[in-house]
Order: C-alpha cells, then structure tokens, then sequence
C-alpha cells in the first residue's frame, strides 16, 4: 500500500532545458550549420530535429541539405 500524506509541498518546475538548435531564433532565409562528427554527417538526425519542430509548432519550414564538413539548415517558411 502507499501511504497517504497532507501537506506536501509541490516542488517548482524545473526550466525547460536549452535549446540545441537555434529553431526558435530563425527567421525566413536564415541558416545554420552543424559539422559531420566521427559518426558521419547529422544528415538523418537533422533532418528529424527540424521536422519535429516544424510539426510542434506548426508554422515553420526547413530544408536540410549536406554541404562541405557537415549539414546546412534552411529556414524557409
């Protein structure tokens, strides 16, 4: 069983942790780029980032595109 308590504080939310991508900042025609790693280029990982803040907030576009040492992210909505 679990025992029932009165008078237990909530603790306070926690912040939202700090954004990877600078999504949020972009504005049309902006750009910006991640360097390929010892795993390879981000190409995949990128490609699904944008896409699901695309989807979250449903009113922007990306464009993803391998370019020289990495990938290279479009605004363009």
């Amino acid at each position: 069983m679990f025992a029932i308590e009165k008078g237990v504080e909530i603790p306070k939310a926690k912040a939202f942790r700090q954004a990877k991508y600078p999504y949020q900042s972009m504005e049309v025609g902006d750009s910006f780029f991640v360097p390929s790693d010892e795993k390879g280029t981000p190409i995949a990982r990128m490609r699904s980032s944008s896409a699901a803040y695309s989807k979250r907030t449903g009113n922007v576009k990306f464009v993803v595109r391998i370019v020289d040492g990495g990938v290279r992210v479009w605004r363009t909505v």
